[in-house]
Formats: C-alpha cells, structure tokens, sequence
C-alpha cells in the first residue's frame, strides 16, 4: 500500500521556513509533499467547495474568512508569525532607510517608478498612499505587478540609466534573493510599517488528517523556527 501524499497551497512570503519543513517531514515520515504558490488574493477566487489541497498556508484575515465558511479547520491552526515590508532596490543604489512618514514621502519623490504588488501588502499601498496623500504625485509612475517574484524581477532588470526604481514587498521574499541584482534597503518606518500574519491550516474535506497533523507538528521544530526568523518571519 503506497503512502499517501500531500497536496500544500501556500503564499510565498514563509516559502524560505517552508521548504525545510517540507524536506525535514519527508524524510521523517516518507511521504512525498507537492506545494504550489499563490498570493492571499488570488486564493480568495479559489474554488473552495471542492479543494484539492490538504493543507493551506495564507494570511491569518483570508484563514479567518476560509473557516467561516467552511473550508478550513481553524482547530488545527498554527501561526507562523508575521512579515512586515521592506524597501528593495536595485544592488547598485545607494538609499537611506527612511526613518520617518516624511522621510520616505521624499524617497518616493525621488524615484522614477515605485513598484509593488497586487496582493495583500499591494492593497495596503493603496490605502496608505491615499492617506498621506500621494496619489497625485504617485499615480503616474507607479507600477503593479502580480505577485513578489514579478516585483523583484522588475527591480533586478531595471535598465542601468532608469535604476531609482523603488519596490515595495515582503521582508521575507527580498531578502531570500538578496544579491542576485537586488538588495534589502530597509523596512518601512514603524509609524507606517504593515505586518502580515500568516497561518498554516487542514482543509476540511482533507483525507489525510494525520498526516497534516504531523506536519503542522513540525513547525515546533526549533531549526525551523530559527529559520523563519532568519528568513524575515517574526513570531
């Protein structure tokens, strides 16, 4: 009798802490794991009536919102921290990290384009450049792109006479690709800083509970904690 295999739905933000959790349960227990990556928003389209995933890791507000309707087991929750925003350009800008509201209004004064994403840190852009007022300023050379993979790509490949491109994004996912043509600048400032949460769930019509048991268990594991916290992930 084979052994049966897990199917993950993650966001990328924790993909660092993830894949050794992964590596760490296989070799443990010889079951075989298959993750796919996609935002917090994208998973809200997602067809939920019938998932094909066994385990979801997502933001903690879109795990609330599954398992009032059912998809998700909130009693098998774990929380794997937050990841705040960090400020990423290319690796041969020199930037400041802006201390303050002010200070990084006048960084993005500075920049040709300023580039973030369309999932969850994207929609709090939208609401933070409208409070302080930048959208006049802002609308014309912004950028939205898909995901933060798209995001640091465009930051890497930026032309060498157009290199002031500013991108916004998770901690977690700049600093997983630092040095490969784009580096870490700095967080936002505290007073506008975001931090998301992120949870990792059972779906409910998932099969194999035990084996989703055992490998919510291995986020106890303290190499793999250790790991998300060097990798941008607070507790």
């Amino acid at each position: 009798m084979s052994l049966p295999s897990l199917q993950i739905l993650s966001v990328s933000a924790v993909a660092v802490g993830l894949r050794h959790a992964v590596a760490l349960y296989q070799k443990e227990t010889g079951i075989q794991c298959t993750v796919q990556y996609q935002t917090s928003t994208q998973m809200r389209g997602l067809d939920w009536q019938t998932p094909v995933w066994d385990l979801v890791i997502t933001s903690q507000a879109l795990a609330m919102e599954l398992s009032r309707h059912g998809a998700l087991e909130p009693r098998t929750c774990v929380s794997l921290g937050g990841v705040g925003v960090g400020i990423v350009v290319h690796e041969s800008v020199e930037l400041p990290t802006p201390l303050s509201a002010s200070a990084f209004t006048q960084m993005l004064e500075a920049a040709r384009t300023v580039v973030y994403n369309r999932a969850s840190s994207g929609m709090y852009f939208d609401v933070l450049f409208e409070r302080l007022g930048l959208w006049p300023m802002l609308e014309h050379k912004t950028q939205r792109v898909i995901d933060g993979q798209a995001l640091l790509k465009t930051i890497a490949q930026a032309p060498e006479a157009e290199r002031l491109v500013i991108g916004l994004g998770a901690v977690s996912e700049i600093l997983e690709v630092q040095g490969w043509g784009i580096k870490l600048a700095g967080e936002l400032p505290r007073e506008i800083q975001h931090v998301t949460a992120y949870q990792a769930l059972a779906t409910s019509q998932s099969a194999a509970k035990l084996e989703v048991q055992a490998f919510l268990k291995s986020f106890e594991d303290p190499r793999i904690k250790t790991i998300l916290q060097s990798s941008g992930v607070r507790s």
